[in-house]
């Protein structure tokens, strides 16, 4: 529920891009930086071979990244913490919490 939440979010702006609309506090540049840093470190992971700390499907595309490092966040804070952790504290910012 949790991952088909985040992309009814992620729909709000320009449709389903792992760029939803964020807070106005928050800088849409850090956004873009932080994701696609960690969706390309992932993508290099899963070509060396190395443990992914989310599921790959994330890697689908960045609609799919977003909603599974938004069901991670939620599912499995402390390891997306530990493995992800600027991911982690735009999530936190976003969603306004901190499981």
């Amino acid at each position: 529920m949790i991952h088909e939440f985040a992309h009814k979010l992620d729909m709000l702006r320009d449709g389903a891009n792992g760029a939803p609309p964020i807070h106005p506090d928050m800088r849409p540049g850090e956004w873009h930086d932080i994701f696609s840093a960690a969706w390309n470190r992932l993508k290099n992971d899963l070509h060396t071979h190395q443990p992914l700390p989310i599921d790959g499907y994330s890697l689908t595309n960045l609609a799919e990244f977003f909603a599974v490092c938004s069901e991670t966040f939620f599912e499995a804070p402390k390891n997306m913490k530990e493995h992800m952790p600027e991911v982690y504290r735009l999530l936190c910012q976003f969603y306004r919490q901190q499981p």
